[in-house]
C-alpha cells in the first residue's frame, strides 16, 4: 500500500544531508522517557515525534524528510502496523 503526503511548506535554505540513492527505512526506535516516537532517519539521524498515530507519524516523517533532505516526493512502499519499535517506513526510490 504506498502512502502518499503533499502540501508541505519548505523551510528556505538547501537540505542539511542528502539522502542515500535507492530506496530507504525510516525506523521506529521505541519511545523517549516522555512518552515522543523516536524514529531513526537514513544516516543515522535520530528526530523525536509527539504523535498518536501511524497517520500523523507519516505526515511528521514525510516533513522531516523534505525539510531535512530536500526530498520532493515521498512515496511510502510500506508503513509501520503500528507505533512499535523495529517497525519501519520503506520509501520508494
Amino acid at each position: 500500500m504506498a502512502l502518499n503526503i503533499t502540501g508541505v511548506v519548505l523551510p528556505p535554505g538547501g537540505p542539511a544531508a542528502a539522502l542515500p540513492e535507492g530506496g530507504y527505512s525510516v525506523t521506529i526506535d521505541g519511545f523517549d522517557e516522555s512518552g515522543m516516537v523516536r524514529c531513526v532517519y537514513p544516516g543515522g539521524f535520530v528526530k523525536h515525534h509527539q504523535v498518536g498515530t501511524v497517520a500523523e507519524l507519516a505526515a511528521k516523517v514525510t516533513n522531516q524528510l523534505r525539510g531535512r533532505y530536500g526530498a520532493t516526493d515521498v512515496s511510502f512502499a510500506t508503513i509501520p502496523a503500528g507505533l512499535t519499535a523495529g517497525e519501519a517506513f520503506t520509501v520508494e526510490a
